[in-house]
């Protein structure tokens, strides 16, 4: 039960796409990961962008020029948007990423391009290309947000550290809403739990009311008690911050208080 960290150095001959194999085998386990790594000659990538209508048979002429030292590896790409609206999907190309990092760096990936994911299927406009593609970081980012897990519970900074609340709650609602699109270990959920619930109140009440909502969402009994007392705390408070959270942890149970 330990995490340890090994840089290994890669040298890739050539260019383009390249598939990268890793296993790693200990006397009673074995794992195997594979992934696609897009090797890119070193220099800079040149971006044009033009706006411009055409309609009626309205023409737009525009030039450019192609360095001299240009590799010959990287293709050139046109891409022509029928509508301002369109460009949406192309945009959501560029803010899915892999996670990386500490806990921190990993959940500012990992959360949004899960929000990305579950907004396109409920718009109906995610392809099973696509959403192969996205699903595979999602994946990613579970495997890589369990390696912040401490043994008994509770999410750290770093692997292998102790295990802070305020991580774990973080922790706990990514893995709640990866669950709505990939699977995920319903030991890990309670694990988590079972810390936060015992902690239960961290002092502050933006934290104690993200505690709430996020206990609230995986359907923990006997939140009425610590409910009141964010609204009564709530109630006394003038910080914006705190009584956004506050409203949102009141919404589902008292949405009377939380207006």
């Amino acid at each position: 039960n330990s995490a340890v960290k090994t840089y290994v150095p890669l040298k890739f001959e050539g260019k383009g796409t390249m598939r990268l194999r890793i296993r790693a085998k200990s006397d009673d386990a074995e794992d195997i990961v594979e992934r696609e790594l897009k090797v890119e000659p070193q220099g800079k990538r040149n971006m044009i962008v033009v706006n411009a209508s055409l309609w009626d048979g309205n023409k737009s002429a525009q030039s450019f020029s192609i360095p001299k030292n240009a590799t010959d590896i990287t293709p050139a790409v046109l891409k022509v948007f029928p509508s301002p609206v369109s460009t949406f999907d192309d945009a959501i190309e560029g803010m899915i990423r892999m996670p990386h990092g500490c806990f921190e760096q990993t959940s500012s990936i990992n959360f949004p391009n899960i929000m990305i994911v579950q907004y396109l299927k409920q718009q109906g406009s995610l392809s099973n290309e696509r959403e192969k593609k996205y699903l595979a970081c999602i994946k990613d980012g579970y495997q890589k947000l369990l390696s912040f897990e401490a043994p008994n519970g509770g999410f750290a900074l770093y692997p292998g550290g102790h295990p802070e609340l305020k991580y774990s709650v973080y922790g706990l609602m990514q893995l709640v809403e990866m669950s709505k699109l990939i699977y995920i270990d319903p030991a890990a959920i309670k694990r988590t739990r079972d810390y936060i619930a015992a902690s239960r109140s961290s002092g502050t009440l933006a934290y104690d009311a993200y505690m709430a909502m996020t206990l609230d969402e995986i359907g923990e009994p006997g939140l009425a008690a610590s409910l009141d007392s964010i609204f009564a705390r709530a109630s006394k408070s003038d910080d914006a911050y705190e009584l956004a959270i506050s409203a949102n942890a009141l919404a589902k149970q008292h949405p009377e208080q939380a207006r």
